[in-house]
């Protein structure tokens, strides 16, 4: 029987030798949006103390490298495919909702970035869904398909009352 490979070394925190706090928090930046909530636990991770982490912060949301708004924002246009384009990541408002206190956006902003897409928004997204989900359905009874695809809806996020709508139209 071969014997297991040994597991490799955790590599070292990167602070000492490596980038700087304040350069980490730009790199991470580089990539995409971050909440403040999320480069604090990165930069714990990474083995930054908590002093070091706060000053690289604040250091970078004075100069308008770092704010929960956009980042909330950036996360709402990313889960939202413009219809024709009905994505695998289109989902609805509760979801949009429950993504961005996960990631640590005060509720205030998450509503406030949620409550851009308008209700007319909503359901044309949630038909460009639906339609685009039929083709999976296709070949099993109406009441099954029904079925299918409202719960497929709800657990995208998309409201009750919209998921209703759609599925009586789409389904007719």
């Amino acid at each position: 029987m071969p014997r297991p490979k040994p597991l490799k070394p955790r590599p070292e925190p990167c602070p000492p030798g490596g980038l700087s706090a304040k350069g980490k928090v730009l790199d991470y930046l580089s990539r995409r949006a971050y909440t403040e909530a999320e480069l604090t636990q990165k930069l714990k991770r990474s083995g930054y103390g908590a002093e070091e982490g706060a000053e690289a912060l604040a250091w970078a949301r004075h100069r308008g490298f770092l704010s929960d708004k956009v980042a909330a924002e950036s996360t709402v246009r990313a889960y939202t495919t413009p219809p024709g384009r009905a994505g695998s990541r289109t989902r609805g408002r509760a979801w949009l909702k429950q993504k961005l206190w996960s990631r640590g956006v005060p509720k205030e902003l998450a509503e406030e970035a949620v409550a851009e897409r308008s209700d007319e928004d909503e359901l044309v997204l949630a038909q460009a869904v639906a339609i685009a989900m039929l083709n999976q359905l296709s070949g099993l009874p109406k009441d099954v398909q029904k079925r299918r695809l409202y719960a497929r809806l709800l657990r995208r996020g998309f409201a009750p009352s919209v998921v209703a709508q759609v599925c009586s139209s789409v389904l007719t």
